[in-house]
């Protein structure tokens, strides 16, 4: 049983730090001063332009949290990114992860690249699951990942757009943490460290990248809505010309993200993007928000701005090295009671009811 760390999200970062291996640490997560991690800081910084407006004197004795994506209710709107090779972190890796989910009754999303497969995920939770998925040039075995999610009742799809099958040299080339970091330390090596991926001979990063298809387009959303009959989530919309493209190629919802700063340096914080696109998408899908999140007053902020939840990679994966299952759940009852506060202080009593009058965002 981890120790009960009611503190700050960035407690757990700095128990994590700790914890793990220095390269695997920084590989992943990058530190203050890295200028290779530029973009993710200015993901969490941009929150500090965002201001609130509490409005007072009109609280009320309840505040409800709880919300619905894509129809499912959750008890509050923070969700569990999808972020792959969770054994580096905990060797239960992704089934725990799972299972605090499903203890703080909201959604866990899975990657195609997790520790653990889509099976074993399924047996070891109770909460609703989503599968991320990138798309492979053998579009045999992404239908193939496509059908085993949905047989194992999983309840949405998410094709993430923003990373290119390609790595930067510089931040990648100097160190073999990357690909070690997503070795388990107990798997031969001929072994897949890619729990879904088993009996394919993608046995490593390089081997995966490799696979994956370099050029995304536009039909290849519309393929996957014609395999599938789950709702359909593109991850990685940046811009409100791509938002509208995809409400008028008719996904579900969206993920406003850049891929947590790790792609393209020098995108635009999301918080920040996340305005223009909930001006053109309006009701016509749901938006969600990923990058920087650390404090309940970000989870506020993103909802008011016409996010309908967030989710949370690197402050998942902190909690999950600090404790594994118990770590994670804590991670996000940190998170809730921090969007309670914010909340009773804001006025807020259903966090479904909160508008863009809450904040006021810089001017551009």
């Amino acid at each position: 049983m981890v120790e009960k760390l009611i503190t700050s999200v960035a407690e757990y970062e700095r128990r994590a730090r700790g914890l793990l291996p220095s390269d695997l640490f920084s590989r992943w997560f990058g530190s203050l001063d890295d200028p290779h991690w530029l973009t993710n800081r200015n993901n969490e910084s941009a929150f500090d332009r965002v201001f609130l407006r509490p409005r007072v004197l009109a609280a009320r004795p309840d505040v409800s949290l709880s919300t619905t994506v894509l129809g499912e209710e959750i008890d509050l709107p923070v969700l569990l990114a999808p972020a792959g090779a969770q054994m580096r972190f905990h060797p239960e890796g992704e089934a725990a992860t799972a299972r605090a989910g499903a203890r703080s009754g909201t959604v866990f999303c899975l990657s195609t690249g997790s520790s653990c497969s889509i099976e074993e995920v399924r047996d070891a939770g109770t909460g609703p699951l989503w599968f991320q998925l990138y798309v492979f040039k053998d579009r045999g075995l992404t239908k193939s990942l496509i059908e085993r999610a949905e047989a194992a009742g999983y309840r949405a799809i998410i094709v993430t757009v923003d990373e290119p099958a390609t790595r930067t040299g510089e931040r990648d080339g100097s160190s073999n943490a990357f690909r070690e970091s997503r070795q388990p330390a107990n798997m031969t090596s001929n072994q897949t460290p890619f729990g879904n991926l088993r009996g394919t001979g993608i046995n490593d990063e390089e081997l995966i990248i490799e696979a994956m298809e370099p050029r995304l387009d536009w039909g290849v959303i519309d393929w996957v809505k014609s395999v599938t009959n789950l709702p359909v989530v593109v991850k990685g919309i940046q811009t409100a010309e791509d938002a509208r493209l995809c409400v008028e190629h008719g996904v579900e919802g969206l993920v406003v993200s850049n891929h947590g700063g790790h792609t393209l340096h020098g995108a635009y914080p999301t918080i920040l993007t996340l305005p223009e696109v909930a001006d053109v998408v309006g009701d016509a899908a749901e938006i969600y928000l990923d990058g920087g999140i650390r404090r309940g007053t970000d989870v506020l902020k993103a909802v008011a701005a016409g996010a309908r939840a967030v989710l949370i990679g690197r402050a998942m994966y902190w909690g999950l090295a600090a404790g594994g299952e118990d770590g994670v759940h804590e991670v996000l009852g940190v998170l809730r009671e921090e969007l309670l506060l914010a909340s009773i202080f804001c006025s807020v009593d259903d966090i479904r009811k909160v508008d863009p009058s809450l904040v006021r965002f810089p001017v551009q």
